[in-house]
């Protein structure tokens, strides 16, 4: 009994004391922000001086020195060419980090010095993705089985299936609006294999669509003809049921001709190029709050007005101790 009495004792001191040590945080804490309060509330004028000061000197440092601008371009990767342009902006960027002046004299890119990165993304449209043929839905379904959707939308190996891609060009200067953006694209369409393929995939489209049109004509001859003995005065000519099928069968036909036409049409456009450039938006100015020194000078001052009157407290502090 008397074993337990302490037992219990010990515990309810141990937890005194654990609250106690809270409580002396908190107290520590509020006593922390309390001088950092009238450390500023003394300073008020020097604080406000360098503040006003850091955001006009950053206002100036902003407009005098070189701004950074990213250029954004939307293309469609044609023939399978999707791996290829990945491995090109990879290695590309990779030129650009080690400063190699000889390959961007060889391509013919004179203002390298300026690029600072080039990074690429697909669009992700999944509807359209899935809408578009039944396999992409069966391999959507397979890689997400495999782990979480939102990385295996970032993934490489799924970039494939997308349509649209987004290139990102960043610089640093003056801007050099289009000139840089249609040399990266005139080198990404340098290649002999894409080229050949190209050609005879637009070829082979264009043959189809004047075979489509061939076979539109043929059918509107002999739906015309048709007309023309149902519509006739003798009676003996009567629409059997096996004619109206055939009938019914030459619409359905030259409906799905139509339709497959329009959509080689739309091909041809969007397979004009090997990198076909959908759309460009250049010198978008990167002027975000954080990077802006308008907002990071004037924090800085201040930091290091307050970090030289800090080191003075803990050098005076440990003199106390010291001596002590």
């Amino acid at each position: 009994m008397s074993d337990q009495t302490k037992k219990n004792s010990t515990e309810e001191i141990e937890l005194s004391v654990f609250f106690q040590g809270i409580k002396q945080f908190f107290i520590n804490c509020l006593k922390l922000v309390f001088q950092v309060i009238s450390f500023f509330k003394k300073h008020i004028i020097v604080v406000l001086i360098l503040l006003v000061g850091g955001v006009v000197g950053g206002y100036f440092w902003d407009n005098n020195f070189k701004k950074n601008y990213k250029n954004e371009i939307i293309v469609i990767p044609n023939f399978e060419s999707t791996e290829y342009l990945y491995d090109q902006i990879e290695m590309i960027n990779s030129k650009i980090k080690n400063r190699d002046g000889s390959f961007f004299n060889e391509i013919k890119f004179p203002d390298y010095q300026s690029l600072r990165e080039i990074t690429i993304e697909p669009i992700t449209d999944v509807y359209n993705l899935v809408k578009k043929e039944k396999t992409n839905l069966d391999v959507f379904k397979l890689l997400t089985e495999k782990g979480d959707m939102l990385k295996v939308l970032a993934d490489r190996t799924s970039s494939r299936y997308f349509k649209y891609h987004k290139i990102n060009i960043y610089e640093k200067g003056s801007s050099a609006g289009n000139k840089n953006i249609n040399l990266l694209l005139d080198y990404l369409n340098q290649n002999s294999f894409y080229e050949a393929y190209s050609k005879v995939a637009v070829a082979n489209m264009k043959k189809k669509l004047i075979r489509n049109e061939e076979m539109i004509k043929q059918i509107d001859t002999l739906v015309s003809a048709f007309n023309r003995t149902t519509a006739s005065p003798n009676r003996e000519q009567l629409i059997n049921i096996n004619q109206n099928s055939q009938l019914n069968d030459l619409i359905i036909t030259k409906e799905a001709l139509i339709s497959d036409n329009k959509k080689l049409e739309l091909d041809l456009i969007d397979n004009g190029k090997v990198i076909q450039e959908v759309s460009i938006i250049n010198d978008i100015i990167e002027n975000k709050i954080f990077t802006s020194k308008m907002f990071s000078l004037p924090l800085l001052l201040i930091a290091l007005f307050s970090g030289v009157f800090f080191l003075i407290y803990l050098f005076n502090s440990l003199k106390k101790l010291s001596s002590n």
